[in-house]
């Protein structure tokens, strides 16, 4: 306000801003600590980009984007992920301490304010544990507040993953390693059954046998996509003024040169 003093006003703006400051510090550590000197001395090569890829993304992302990372992580990378809070789930990986409703919210309010949505901020009701999903929402936004968007609804990250283990305790012993669709599942997400088959088709699945009543999800059987494998690796293209810029310099180039072509030198001797 304008009362007081200018000097006045000036130690009280001071003050709130360090109140925050240290409210920030306090709640969303683990996500500063991603990108800390510290961190960023420990870490090399893709864990090193992984963290830097979770503290832009809010502290998560849907595995499905950086599965050829994971695939090639050494143990020891992984091991030095997991010391800083980090997650590798079935479906995202996260960093759990920043699902608390105090985190989360912090978090989600950090994000509009930056963005300058602050009216239209995603800062779902502690408790929730998935919520119908709008088209216009950046996936961002869920992951800043300890959701993922999947198709109709945006679930939480540790409700997801409880997802991914009532889906392996469902799988059958069979070849086909299909599995059943339970009314454990959509109490579990607080959904449709129609819900349901539009979350497991937004993460990988398919329906491999129809049940007899297409409401209810008896008899209803769903499997995994055959996915294709790619003949060579694809490189990605490193964002702009972050540190994925940087480590793609830091791979050399092969020369494109045929092979068995003898240089001029090579004739003349």
């Amino acid at each position: 306000g304008e009362l007081g003093a200018s000097e006045a006003r000036l130690r009280a703006q001071e003050n709130i801003e360090r109140h925050i400051s240290g409210q920030i510090g306090l709640q969303l550590e683990p996500l500063a600590r991603l990108t800390s000197d510290d961190t960023a001395r420990s870490l090399c090569g893709l864990a090193r980009g992984l963290a830097f890829r979770l503290a832009e993304n809010g502290g998560a992302i849907a595995r499905r984007t950086v599965e050829d990372d994971l695939r090639n992580l050494s143990p020891a990378e992984r091991r030095s992920l997991r010391q800083l809070g980090v997650r590798i789930g079935e479906f995202s990986v996260y960093l759990p301490a920043l699902i608390k409703p105090k985190a989360a919210r912090l978090s989600a309010l950090l994000r509009a304010v930056r963005a300058g949505e602050i009216v239209t901020a995603f800062r779902p009701a502690a408790g929730l544990m998935s919520v119908a999903a709008q088209e216009n929402r950046a996936a961002e936004d869920y992951a800043s507040a300890g959701f993922q968007r999947c198709g109709p609804r945006a679930i939480r990250l540790d409700i997801l993953e409880r997802l991914a283990d009532l889906i392996r305790d469902a799988r059958t012993s069979g070849k086909t390693r299909d599995f059943e669709l339970t009314p454990a599942m959509t109490s579990l997400l607080g959904c449709s059954v129609q819900d349901l088959r539009g979350v497991l088709a937004s993460l990988g699945f398919r329906r491999v046998q129809k049940g007899p009543d297409p409401a209810k999800a008896q008899g209803e059987r769903w499997a995994r996509r055959r996915m294709r494998a790619s003949p060579t690796p694809v490189r990605s293209t490193p964002i702009v003024d972050t540190p994925f810029a940087v480590l793609a310099a830091l791979k050399p180039e092969t020369p494109n040169r045929r092979p068995g072509r003898r240089t001029r030198r090579q004739n003349r001797k």
